[in-house]
């Protein structure tokens, strides 16, 4: 019997085990009778045995012979360092490392253009090109508690999934710290270069854009032009942005691993701190003006990666998305020395036009009305919803509901519980890490205004609201109120005192019975109309089941996801009970009336539960609300599955790479 608080370890049996380690049944069997095999956990009801996955792997791990087939967070650690091999640049597209261990030939792969969509297929093509290895890993693009997100496949086993191990886990097994690169220094020259014991290089960061075409275009302009000026400065803004990026992953590395797991391998070359802004708005707008006046395919790109960093808003004048028209009247007057030229300009702008919408019109055609959607204004979408120059998120949260979300202290991260995680979620993928987001509780009142006290007693509001917040018809025409697409589906039920009579199977059973909920919530509106029960409404479903359990009311109504930890809490006081409604309470963030804020969080869940590999969502719930189930049988908790989500209505361009499409089933 399990006596933790944790669920009981999968029972394998004798082919699971031969299944597992990629070997034939029948070896297995003949190891068994020869009794060299692992030791079994135990025996099930039909007496035959059984095994436990962490002990078989400890068990493989001390065969030499098994070990390739084995995890590497399953290895022992090494008597000696390994044996630095060199590195290997595999198919231009990645770079490989190599430890000679007492086991063979381990490798750490660094893919210089990591994709969270595609590693699985990347790291098991590239592991092809690694024969005789023992174990081949590959860094990932995010963090873990521990450190840098890294994955694994097994040689010896080929046909098995990816799977992801601690950070930690490589430094035990080379026996020497880990060398890390930050994103923006993943630089192959570099990596091949590296060797243990070596200071950190000190490097210029990559931006994602490749500043080449703007350097060229700025030594073909006249010197010192707003054309010149305007370039310049948009590549070293994309410079020193890649500069603060790469400083902010080591910061982040630093608070996530040690000097005994991690060693820094590059750090950012400091750069001038310069903002786009630094440059006058009159100057940008001439400069645009001089690039969109040519003709040449290298003003061209210029004009796309300045849409694609969203310097297109400098731009004098606007052109139609379908190329069928274009404003080419000034935005603003422009600078005198734009004024002398206007005629020559004007007559290279028009020819520089017709280019365009050649171009547009064939993409238009190749693409579609119904093309694949992507991200092409995530840029834009942040500064409309007043995340630029914005360095903390305000996010309010419930603070008495274990599991879902709890404060168990003071502080800004004492939060914990299913929608804490969610949160965290979401505001990495709107650019906030874990240290740059302040938890408010706020009850359950003020969710629709998204106001709270600070830790001054003063009202504030905060950017965004999880706290269990049902989809409903009359929230989603409230125009204070922008919810967003549900990230959980769960529905309303009982819990009384272990002791009450019978079972509670509709709330017209209800009937007469003192009955809490929350105030303003839709399990009261439910409660109300349905039953004729005394009903008492209270901001904190923590006072809720507190007078339940002092006898003040008979049972208390609310979803089931909300109750479910109180109920695993209780020790056997409290009963659930399944209430069998049809209705689905659908779980949504508020994001008020900040439509362009609404649609990042949308794109968020959307990612998130489009992208296979994109596990965060399942993580928070096998950590939180799968151990409540046990405690709440017969209970229709959460459903384990993230809801789906169909994409933003976000407009992209021919160049830029879609997101696949999600179909949704109606509800």
């Amino acid at each position: 019997m399990n006596q933790g608080s944790g669920p009981e370890p999968e029972q394998l049996s004798m082919a699971k085990c031969a299944k597992l380690l990629n070997v034939p049944w029948r070896h297995v069997r003949r190891m068994i009778k020869r009794g060299v095999f692992a030791q079994p956990a135990g025996h099930d009801s039909a007496g035959q045995p059984y095994w436990h996955r962490r002990s078989l792997y400890a068990w493989a791990a001390a065969d030499r012979d098994l070990l390739g087939r084995v995890p590497l967070h399953h290895w022992r650690p090494p008597t000696a360092q390994a044996r630095y091999l060199g590195a290997e640049t595999i198919e231009d597209r990645a770079t490989a490392l190599g430890w000679h261990t007492a086991a063979g030939p381990v490798w750490m792969l660094w893919h210089w253009d990591f994709d969270a969509a595609t590693y699985e297929r990347d790291l098991t093509e590239l592991a092809k090109h690694l024969p005789g290895a023992a174990a081949i890993t590959m860094v990932g693009g995010d963090y873990g508690a521990d450190g840098p997100a890294l994955f694994g496949v097994l040689p010896a086993a080929p046909a098995r999934p990816v799977y992801e191990m601690p950070w930690p886990a490589l430094s035990n097994v080379i026996g020497m710290p880990a060398p890390f690169w930050p994103r923006r220094l993943r630089i192959p020259d570099l990596m091949n270069a590296w060797r243990p014991g070596h200071t950190p290089v000190v490097a210029a960061a990559v931006p994602d854009l490749d500043p080449t075409p703007m350097l060229r275009l700025a030594v073909i302009v006249d010197e010192d032009s707003p054309a010149q000026q305007t370039l310049l400065n948009l590549v070293q803004t994309w410079q020193h942005r890649a500069t603060m990026e790469a400083t902010s992953d080591l910061k982040v590395l630093e608070k996530h691993t040690t000097a005994a797991t991690t060693t820094v391998a590059a750090t950012p070359l400091a750069v001038p701190a310069v903002e786009k802004n630094d440059l006058a708005p009159d100057i940008r707008r001439a400069g645009w003006l001089e690039i969109l006046a040519r003709t040449d395919d290298l003003a061209l790109t210029c004009i796309r990666q300045a849409r694609q960093c969203d310097a297109d808003e400098d731009f004098p004048y606007t052109i139609d998305a379908h190329g069928a028209s274009a404003d080419a009247s000034p935005r603003s007057d422009p600078p005198s020395d734009v004024e002398r030229s206007r005629r020559t300009r004007r007559l290279r702008l028009t020819a520089w036009i017709a280019m365009l919408v050649a171009t547009i019109s064939v993409s238009t055609l190749i693409l579609g009305a119904n093309a694949p959607l992507t991200e092409t204004e995530l840029a834009k979408l942040r500064r409309e919803a007043g995340l630029f120059g914005k360095e903390r998120l305000k996010i309010g949260v419930k603070a008495d509901t274990p599991g879902i979300a709890l404060q168990e202290e003071t502080g800004r991260r004492s939060f914990r519980g299913f929608d804490i995680d969610i949160a965290y979620m979401i505001a990495a993928d709107l650019g906030y890490p874990p240290d740059k987001v302040d938890f408010l509780a706020i009850e359950t009142e003020d969710r629709a205004r998204m106001q709270t006290l600070d830790a001054n007693g003063r009202f504030v509001r905060v950017d965004l609201v999880l706290v269990t917040f049902n989809v409903t018809l009359s929230r989603q025409q409230d125009l204070s109120v922008g919810l967003s697409a549900p990230y959980l589906y769960t529905e309303q039920s009982v819990v009384t005192r272990s002791d009450y009579p019978g079972k509670i199977t509709s709330l017209e059973q209800l009937a007469g019975k003192k009955v809490c909920t929350l105030s303003a919530s839709s399990s009261e509106q439910e409660l109300k109309r349905v039953t004729k029960a005394i009903a008492t409404g209270k901001n904190r479903i923590s006072d809720c089941v507190a007078g339940l359990k002092k006898n003040a009311f008979d049972a208390v109504t609310a979803d089931a996801a909300i109750l479910a930890g109180f109920v695993a809490e209780s020790e056997g006081v409290l009963r659930h009970h399944d209430i069998a409604l049809q209705k689905t309470e659908m779980w949504a963030v508020n994001a008020g009336p900040n439509e362009a804020l609404r649609t990042l969080v949308d794109l968020s869940l959307y990612r998130s539960s489009t992208i296979p590999q994109d596990r965060r969502w399942e993580q928070a719930y096998e950590t939180y609300i799968d151990p409540m189930l046990s405690a709440n049988p017969g209970v229709n908790v959460a459903q384990a599955e993230q809801p789906c989500v169909l994409p933003s209505r976000v407009r992209r361009w021919p160049w830029e790479r879609p997101f696949p499409v999600n179909e949704c089933p109606a509800r």
